[in-house]
């Protein structure tokens, strides 16, 4: 009885026309959400695949470089070892020269002439001398070349690095599901 008799009352076919159309509506609102929201994952899904295929290039790109660079670095090291042998090895006929110069020095004054033999004792301590200064201004541009690249070098560790946390975590991402 009486809840019929309020029903009746209350529930007029103008409130459950209403109440109909809203239930539709609400339908239609939730289905367009859900399409939205399936469109909008498919292309978060698209560009974490793209992010995903650009940070594996970037992380072959980087780790060439790396290798690229270590090897220069080594290249670096072994000729700094041989100019550093070179300008010990011409220390030895500089050091040969000057002592035969001071040696001539010694004579007495009669012999202390300046001769053929001593003009080219004298050539031969500047340009000895001269070949082991550009070596060593070399050997400093070796080491400052090496400092550097040992520097770029572990930059791009250090992006390396970052690019593999975040390769891992997109690829993690990109296998989770709603």
């Amino acid at each position: 009885g009486e809840w019929r008799k309020n029903n009746q009352y209350t529930l007029t076919p103008r409130a459950t026309d209403k109440a109909r159309a809203l239930e539709v509506q609400t339908k239609k609102d939730i289905e367009k959400a859900f399409v939205d929201m399936n469109m909008k994952l498919d292309d978060s899904n698209k560009k974490l695949d793209e992010r995903i295929k650009d940070l594996t290039l970037w992380k072959k790109k980087v780790e060439k470089t790396v290798i690229a660079i270590t090897d220069e670095i080594d290249k670096l090291d072994e000729n700094r070892t041989k100019l550093k042998g070179a300008c010990k090895i011409l220390m030895m006929p500089e050091a040969i020269s000057r002592e035969c110069l001071e040696l001539r020095t010694n004579r007495y004054e009669p012999d202390l002439v300046r001769d053929e033999a001593e003009q080219e004792l004298i050539k031969e301590v500047a340009i000895v001398g001269e070949i082991r200064r550009v070596f060593l201004n070399t050997l400093a541009k070796v080491e400052e070349q090496m400092l550097m690249n040992k520097a770029a070098k572990s930059s791009i560790e250090l992006d390396w690095s970052d690019k593999m946390v975040s390769l891992k975590l997109d690829r993690k991402n990109a296998i989770l599901s709603p």
